[in-house]
This record gives structure tokens, C-alpha cells and sequence, in this order.
């Protein structure tokens, strides 16, 4: 399992729509959105996301979450 797979999960279906976590470097998650509200949402969602990938991943390596907006983003096909 990883974030990747389960971004559904933790940030719900129309924020996924609208993002995906593309990196991760040292415990700083590299997410990219496709406009700057769905940014915003990510950004003010801060602490329940890194919280949500902890209790859905079981992984307590993410502290902080850095947001990119790009046109096109890289979703991963389901």
C-alpha cells in the first residue's frame, strides 16, 4: 500500500479528482493540484490529511505537505 493508492481515501473523491501526491523527500509529502482552490483545500486540510495517511497507511513518516498547481496533473488511472 502506498499514499498513491489510496489518495481516495484520505482526501475524498473530488479532491482526488483534482490532485495527486507525485513525491515525497524526507518527510515532506509533494503533492500536485490542478487549480488553486483545490491548492487551498489541500493546504487548509493539512493536518487531516498527514493524520488520515497515518491511520490509513500506517505511516508516520509525513509531517508536512508542499502543493504544486499544474494544469495537468498525473492522476494515476483506477
Amino acid at each position: 500500500q502506498n499514499i498513491a493508492d489510496n489518495w481516495d481515501s484520505i482526501v475524498g473523491s473530488i479532491l482526488a479528482t483534482h490532485s495527486c501526491p507525485v513525491n515525497k523527500k524526507g518527510k515532506t509529502l509533494f503533492i500536485d493540484a490542478d487549480h488553486p482552490v483545490f491548492a487551498n483545500d489541500i493546504i487548509m486540510m493539512k493536518k487531516i490529511i498527514i493524520t488520515k495517511i497515518k491511520e490509513i497507511l500506517m505511516n508516520d513518516d509525513i509531517h508536512d505537505l508542499k502543493v504544486d498547481i499544474k494544469k495537468d496533473i498525473n492522476r494515476r488511472s483506477k
